[in-house]
């Protein structure tokens, strides 16, 4: 009887440390952002050309679009980048208020966002 008892044991746990390796491993292979460097993601963002581009335009508009280009985040490591969290100043919590009842979202923490972050790919495959 205790070697029956002994070899069932054995056989358990056996089978349960078998299958924790299996979990490990399916997880490590299924994990599309384990192997991948997030700034291989990244699309190069061509803000210099963009300004060569649009600059000589009527000097009102030009005014308006420096105006708007200010208040946008380029930055490659910003706030939401690689869907991190966008955490607020607790200074700014009164302007997060008062945003908020224009559009019922946090648009304090959406200004911040960059506008072209990059999000993980989730997709199997």
């Amino acid at each position: 009887m205790k070697i029956k008892a002994n070899v069932c044991r054995a056989v358990l746990l056996t089978s349960i440390v078998w299958m924790l390796v299996d979990v490990l491993v399916l997880f490590y292979i299924l994990d599309p952002n384990l192997n991948r460097n997030p700034a291989k993601l990244r699309a190069e963002r061509h803000f210099e050309s963009f300004e060569k581009t649009f600059k000589g335009s009527d000097p009102s508009v030009q005014k308006e679009l420096d105006k708007l280009l200010k208040e946008l985040s380029f930055e490659k490591d910003g706030p939401g980048e690689m869907g991190t969290p966008v955490l607020l100043d607790p200074s700014r919590e009164e302007e997060k208020k008062e945003k908020f009842k224009l559009n019922e979202f946090n648009l304090l923490a959406s200004d911040m966002i960059s506008i072209n972050r990059t999000l993980p790919d989730y997709r199997i495959g």
